[in-house]
């Protein structure tokens, strides 16, 4: 969980920087997330696949918590930054996806720290 909210830190400095590095943001955004959720599989027992596939890693969270059901979509959106993003001009991102992405990692790192405690 260090290096997942380290991630989120990294997005949340560089987001208060001009110009903003969206694809950077972004990619700290996914990453949080992923991190997150793969420390909570390794607590459940289970050795996270060595995916970036934000939406298959919470449905192997949901069989212990029901409550990852309700970030289900919202992880789907940060999956793509965890590659798409180091290839120019795959996507479009502007400041609205970056402030989305860091919302989203936020939400996925708190619930993931609320079921560990």
């Amino acid at each position: 969980m260090r290096f997942a909210c380290d991630d989120l830190e990294v997005a949340i400095i560089l987001s208060e920087g001009r110009p903003l590095k969206h694809e950077i943001i972004c990619f700290h955004c996914q990453q949080a997330a992923e991190k997150s959720l793969k420390g909570y599989l390794l607590k459940q027992d289970i050795t996270p696949p060595r995916t970036h596939d934000l939406e298959r890693l919470v449905q192997l969270c949901i069989p212990f918590e029901h409550e990852f059901e309700d970030i289900l979509d919202e992880a789907d959106s940060l999956t793509d930054y965890g590659v798409t993003v180091r290839y120019p001009a795959e996507l479009e991102i502007d400041d609205s996806d970056v402030r989305i992405a860091i919302s989203v990692a936020q939400k996925i790192t708190d619930l993931v720290q609320k079921h560990l405690s």
